[in-house]
C-alpha cells in the first residue's frame, strides 16, 4: 500500500490546483487545528469558528506559504496570528473574548469562565 502524500506534497499539488489535493490537505490540517483551538479558547463552539477561519486562512494564503518550512510550523504560525485577532474587537471570532473572557485568563480547562 503507497504511503500517503505529506503535507508539503498535499500543498504543493493544491497550489497547482488539484482540488483533491486540497480537499486532503484540509482533512490532515483539521484535527491538529481543533486541538490547538480548542486548547487556546476552551469552548468547542468557539475551537470550532476558529479552525473555520484559520483553515479558510490557510487555503486562501497557500500560493504564499514558503515551503522551506514545515506545513504544520505554517498552520501553527496562523493559529497564532488568529488567536492575537480574537483579542481585538470586531475580530475574525467576534464574541469569542466575551464567551470565554481574555485568551489565558484561566489556568485550567475544567475552571469554570470568570
Amino acid at each position: 500500500m503507497a504511503e500517503p502524500p505529506s503535507l508539503e506534497e498535499l500543498a504543493r499539488r493544491a497550489v497547482a490546483g488539484e482540488r483533491d489535493a486540497v480537499s486532503g490537505l484540509l482533512r490532515a490540517l483539521q484535527g491538529d487545528v481543533y486541538g490547538l483551538a480548542l486548547r487556546i479558547l476552551w469552548q468547542r463552539e468557539d475551537a470550532e469558528d476558529a479552525t473555520q477561519e484559520i483553515l479558510i486562512r490557510v487555503i486562501t494564503r497557500l500560493s504564499q506559504f514558503d515551503f522551506r518550512s514545515a506545513a504544520r510550523q505554517g498552520v501553527r504560525r496562523l493559529s497564532e496570528l488568529c488567536q492575537q485577532a480574537l483579542v481585538v474587537p470586531g475580530g475574525p471570532i467576534a464574541g469569542a473574548e466575551r464567551r470565554t473572557g481574555a485568551v489565558g485568563a484561566r489556568t485550567s480547562p475544567s475552571e469554570p469562565p470568570s
